[in-house]
């Protein structure tokens, strides 16, 4: 099953990467330009989301060693 939802996500990335290549110049039609134009826009903003993180998440680090911290610790300051 993983598998396959891979495949499927690889396929999905695949035919985005297509999408984002389309030189819209060469695009004659207005409406299929502008299709392209705002799916290229959303790809970017799928993609960008994905890449952010929320900004007070933990790092994993400091949720396994929380009791390491510095001061209060018992551990010098670098």
């Amino acid at each position: 099953m993983q598998n396959q939802a891979k495949k499927l996500a690889l396929k999905e990335m695949h035919e985005e990467n297509k999408m984002l290549l389309t030189n819209l110049e060469s695009i004659s039609d207005h409406t299929t330009r502008e299709f392209i134009r705002s799916e290229q826009e959303r790809i970017i903003k799928k993609r960008t989301r994905g890449q952010q993180q929320p900004p007070n998440a933990p790092t994993f680090y400091g949720q396994l060693f929380s009791d390491i911290e510095g001061s209060g610790s018992g551990l010098p300051e670098y």
